[in-house]
């Protein structure tokens, strides 16, 4: 079964920004659902830790990346800044699906 949530993070059809966008847009409502309620308007670099990011939603935050994004997250990328936002677990997501480090 395909996962609901990220078949494409990014359509081709999309420029640029349309697609961190979006990207981030799936990631809020994939976060909300299943790990941490966000508040109506949260945006998009909002602080993930003050809104009730612990490490203990952080390993649920990464099991659900890899099981429903198919990313691999090594240690090396377990910086608290890799997962202080939206847009920054959105640009991480992006850089391992590129086969990026």
């Amino acid at each position: 079964m395909v996962p609901f949530f990220f078949i494409d993070l990014t359509p081709a059809t999309m420029s640029d920004s349309e697609a961190q966008a979006a990207a981030v847009e799936k990631l809020r409502v994939l976060i909300s659902e299943r790990l941490l309620p966000l508040p109506d308007g949260f945006p998009s670099d909002g602080d993930l830790y003050q809104q009730g990011l612990d490490s203990m939603a952080l390993m649920q935050l990464i099991l659900v990346l890899e099981q429903e994004l198919g990313v691999h997250i090594e240690p090396q990328d377990l910086a608290k800044e890799h997962f202080k936002t939206l847009q920054a677990i959105a640009k991480l997501v992006e850089t391992k699906r590129n086969g990026g480090e």
